[in-house]
């Protein structure tokens, strides 16, 4: 297990690294931004606040009993890790990959993806290069910022997690909490799902 879980971690940092490489330049010149911000948690207002939606684009991982929206900022690099493992825990991945792949795809950027066999038809199109994770692994790897692009990853267990996350979307027979790292405890949501097409 710990081989297997080794070997899921090294494989998204090289991914991290390799999304990063063709950028490297860009931010060794001189007037590039030295501090990289991080997208933070978003939390938006619910329905029966007054206040409009948010101004910016969020990538949604779920809502609160209350209405409101928990969300990670687009517009900024991210780091998201959904953890678990069953038919909710892809659900929760696929959802959530599929709102970074959009954003990035309106920005232009670039994406590079990789996934265990079995969960390729979540990550990547026909035709598209997906290399190969350990089981119940995968990766979204959009190249939003330059030194810095937004991931989600899919993880069986805390243990599996990359080193560089901003924030965990649990998924247990309990039910889906969102952390961010500076957090001992999540935030109970119900968790964002696929939307069916119609």
């Amino acid at each position: 297990m710990f081989f297997v879980a080794a070997a899921c971690c090294a494989v998204i940092d090289v991914l991290l690294v390799r999304a990063t490489r063709a950028a490297g330049a860009e931010a060794a010149r001189p007037d590039a931004a030295a501090v990289t911000t991080i997208g933070p948690v978003v939390v938006a207002p619910g329905p029966s606040d007054d206040a409009g939606p948010p101004a910016l684009p969020m990538i949604v991982l779920g809502s609160t009993d209350d209405g409101r929206t928990i969300g990670a900022e687009g517009s900024g690099p991210t780091h998201i890790a959904v953890v678990g493992t069953g038919v909710l825990a892809v659900a929760v991945f696929r959802a959530v990959a599929a709102q970074a792949r959009a954003a990035a795809a309106a920005s232009g950027t670039s994406i590079r993806v990789a996934s265990a066999p079995e969960l390729r038809t979540l990550v990547a199109s026909q035709d598209e290069r997906c290399p190969p994770m350990p089981a119940g692994t995968a990766a979204v790897v959009c190249d939003v910022g330059a030194r810095d692009p937004t991931t989600v990853v899919l993880v069986a267990g805390p243990g599996q997690v990359p080193r560089t996350w901003d924030l965990v979307v649990e998924v247990t027979r309990y039910g889906c909490s969102v952390r961010r790292r500076d957090e001992t405890t999540g935030v109970p949501v119900s968790p964002v799902l696929p939307e069916l097409d119609p």
